[in-house]
């Protein structure tokens, strides 16, 4: 695997794999499927927005407590 960086475990490298995957995806979708993903800023990109995806609804849910519990 050329990407990924000679200090990451096998693990890491999975994870950073399946975050690359699902940034792909979403940016794919919203640019009209003119996204590729494969250069390493674009890379970084999807990796960036697949973290925003994935920690919405954590956000989300804790925004909620905070509201629930003020009122």
């Amino acid at each position: 695997m050329p990407w990924v960086g000679s200090c990451l475990s096998p693990e890491a490298a999975n994870g950073q794999y399946l975050a690359h995957r699902i940034g792909v995806r979403v940016l794919r979708f919203l640019s009209g499927d003119r996204f590729r993903g494969e250069s390493g800023f674009a890379w970084g990109w999807a990796v960036v927005v697949s973290c925003l995806v994935l920690f919405a609804p954590f956000v989300a849910f804790i925004t909620w407590l905070i509201h629930r519990s003020a009122h």
